[in-house]
């Protein structure tokens, strides 16, 4: 009986829950209804303002009529997407571009590139736009969807740029077709023609473009060095080292985001997989000679405590992180306790364990973290 009462008041109290929200909603959607009807009513409104207005006035009857008006409603949001009427071009496109991100629910939407496709043919003020925009696209629709769209491919891409470059209305210097190719080449796995664009692109005379493809190749054979249940491919590694050294030895002025930097801390850790630690501890001086205090930061001083690390240089390797205690992880802090008990400063090696032990969120690490603290603090007698 008792449980009997409880489910009933539950059930009473989720229902009163459901009303008041659906109350709410329904005030709000009364509150957004009103707001359309204003800009509709508005002589003030601009075209672009009217349009969606109109968009969303339609889209708010096609969820509230009755089945038997709904055709006669979704005709006219049909006509209002698909006709452009009297409506200026670059106002009508920027509407459909818009819709891109709309899901109407109510009904299939159209294919809307069809509609720009064919507003756009042989018009030069919005053909090349359309190709950039319609290349982005499909770029995110990789990147954010869980599954690749038929229409989305490399393969898709590499056609679009195709028609782009054929097409007389495209103003051929508004899009960047080598950087579009490499990226279709690289998920393909053509690594052949993308290294081909690769080398055209990292010898160019403009040395702005030079930098941003030299960082483009050392991000990709980086990536392309990483290989399962292996070690690093050193032929990628030294590829890296290349492209890093291409970067260091441009002189160009305007290298965006410290091009220099990065440059020297990719070198840095490349040279420091391939075990080439003397090339290594030279390409972490240049990083902190490009740091205004003339010092390396947490990255570069992680690359050093390898090199010191694998060079078995104990002490130098410790005393590398000292100053990044407080920031760096549980793995990180049992690196530097181990560099300090192979030195023989097992003493100070205690506070890296207690910051191991409370970080680390792995229980069997953390439980192996702590019976080395309590080792260790028994050893010079500092346990309880």
């Amino acid at each position: 009986m008792k449980t009997n009462v409880f489910c009933l008041v539950v059930i009473v109290f989720a229902t009163s829950a459901f009303a008041v929200r659906f109350d709410s909603n329904l005030t709000k959607m009364e509150e957004n209804r009103a707001a359309i009807k204003a800009v509709l009513a508005d002589p003030k409104a601009t075209p672009a303002q009217k349009l969606w207005a109109t968009y969303d006035d339609l889209k708010w009857d096609l969820f509230t009529c009755e089945d038997k008006d709904f055709p006669a409603k979704k005709a006219a949001m049909l006509k209002l997407i698909c006709e452009r009427g009297s409506l200026d071009k670059s106002v009508y496109l920027d509407f459909i571009y818009g819709l891109q991100r709309e899901n109407p629910g109510a009904f299939r939407m159209p294919d809307l590139w069809e509609i720009v496709d064919r507003e756009t043919k042989g018009d030069a003020k919005f053909r090349t736009n359309y190709y950039r925009r319609r290349l982005e696209m499909m770029r995110g629709a990789l990147r954010f969807r869980g599954t690749i769209d038929p229409d989305c491919t490399a393969e898709a891409r590499l056609k679009l740029l195709d028609e782009a470059e054929k097409d007389p209305a495209v103003d051929q210097m508004g899009i960047n077709y080598d950087a579009s190719r490499f990226d279709c080449y690289v998920d393909l796995g053509d690594d052949a023609r993308a290294e081909a664009i690769l080398g055209k692109m990292s010898a160019s005379t403009n040395l702005g473009v030079r930098v941003e493809w030299l960082a483009k190749g050392a991000e990709w054979y980086k990536n392309r060095s990483v290989r399962y249940y292996s070690e690093p491919d050193a032929a990628m590694l030294r590829k890296v080292v290349a492209c890093c050294d291409g970067i260091l030895l441009t002189e160009f002025p305007r290298k965006r985001g410290n091009a220099d930097a990065k440059a020297a801390l990719m070198k840095a850790d490349a040279l420091c997989q391939v075990g080439d630690y003397a090339e290594a501890r030279k390409a972490l001086d240049k990083l902190a000679s490009l740091s205004k205090d003339k010092k390396l930061g947490l990255d570069g001083a992680k690359i050093l405590f390898d090199v010191a690390y694998a060079e078995k240089k104990w002490s130098e390797a410790a005393d590398v992180l000292a100053p990044f205690a407080d920031k760096i992880d549980a793995d990180w802090s049992v690196k530097c306790a181990q560099a300090l008990v192979a030195a023989g400063r097992r003493r100070e090696a205690l506070p890296y364990l207690e910051t191991a032990s409370k970080k680390c969120h792995n229980k069997y690490k953390r439980d192996n973290y702590g019976y080395l603290l309590n080792k260790y603090k028994a050893e010079f007698g500092e346990t309880k």
